[in-house]
């Protein structure tokens, strides 16, 4: 598998990718989900979020993709498409850790999000609320070649 694009989070104003797909976990509540169309291998998903975390909430704030439809085309859809008339959504579906990867590369690996950074901050939320934080010096456990 390639390695994936990851989703963007703001967290405190400032912007970071996540290696984590909190919006999976709607996902897989919907009776009759649709049928995402990937335009990249780096996406196989078929689908980018954005996400926020204010107040110790996590909030979907945009949803960018491409839904195969009937007549087998591509349609673009956004966050409207799941929430109408609405551009923040609180995350209240996701329990889970979210992952975000700090500083610089110092492993690729060609597979998912298996790359391996400086550091990673591990978000711990339950039912959209955070409950916990964590950080982990990622150059203390690599191997050197």
């Amino acid at each position: 598998m390639t390695a994936q694009a990851m989703e963007i989070i703001y967290i405190d104003g400032v912007k970071h990718h996540m290696a984590s797909l909190p919006f999976g976990q709607y996902l897989d509540d919907l009776n009759n989900t649709p049928k995402f169309r990937w335009q990249s291998t780096a996406c196989w998903r078929g689908y980018t979020g954005t996400w926020k975390i204010k107040d110790d909430k996590l909030f979907l704030i945009g949803l960018d993709g491409y839904i195969r439809t009937i007549d087998k085309r591509n349609q673009k859809f956004d966050i409207s498409y799941f929430f109408p008339e609405q551009n923040e959504v609180f995350a209240e579906w996701f329990t889970g850790e979210i992952r975000i990867p700090i500083g610089e590369l110092l492993q690729y690996i060609h597979m998912g999000y298996a790359s391996v950074y400086e550091k990673d901050l591990l978000i711990q939320i339950e039912d959209g609320m955070v409950i916990n934080k964590r950080e982990i010096d990622n150059t203390l456990v690599l191997e050197p070649d």
